[in-house]
């Protein structure tokens, strides 16, 4: 009795958890060939070639704004601890889950590419903010990639803190 009452209590914290990341997906996202910027900016390296996500970022313009604060704001939180844990043991399961370092190394590169590219004009700046918060983070690549997405911000009045 006891073993179903823990595989019923398994299978209700699976379908939370899938409930719970069903629900973070935005809706109000703009479409380039069928894929959200997401989709772009965090396959660029595995089954998009990073061309075809450039392509993609040049049609999304200003309105990729959104995608990129959301993947520099990106926190290691229990449940995306969790998701990384399950997609490395059952890679069957086809889970495209990407650690907080993961997501703040594709953002800063496609940030440098569509900055140095000229695609967004003065709407750069939007995301200073959460750039100058990832200089001081942990991981060394994600240090080097903020460092140099800032310098290539001119314009804008960082605080030292």
């Amino acid at each position: 009795m006891k073993k179903w009452t823990k595989i019923a209590a398994a299978f209700v914290a699976v379908l939370l958890m899938a409930g719970g990341v069903w629900c973070r997906r935005p809706d109000n996202e703009p479409v380039y060939k069928g894929k959200r910027p997401g989709e772009y900016l965090y396959s660029a390296s595995d089954d998009i070639s990073f061309d075809e996500a450039n392509k993609a970022f040049k049609f999304f313009g200003t309105n990729a704004v959104p995608c990129i604060r959301a993947g520099l704001r990106t926190r290691d939180t229990w449940d995306r601890k969790v998701l990384v844990w399950v997609a490395a043991k059952a890679p069957w399961l086809k889970i495209r889950a990407r650690t907080a370092t993961q997501e703040h190394v594709a953002a800063l590169s496609m940030y440098i590419d569509i900055v140095n590219s000229g695609y967004w004009g003065d709407a750069k700046a939007a995301c200073a903010p959460d750039v100058h918060n990832l200089v001081n983070d942990s991981d060394p690549e994600v240090r080097r990639l903020a460092t140099l997405v800032r310098g290539s911000i001119a314009g804008f009045q960082w605080e030292l803190r």
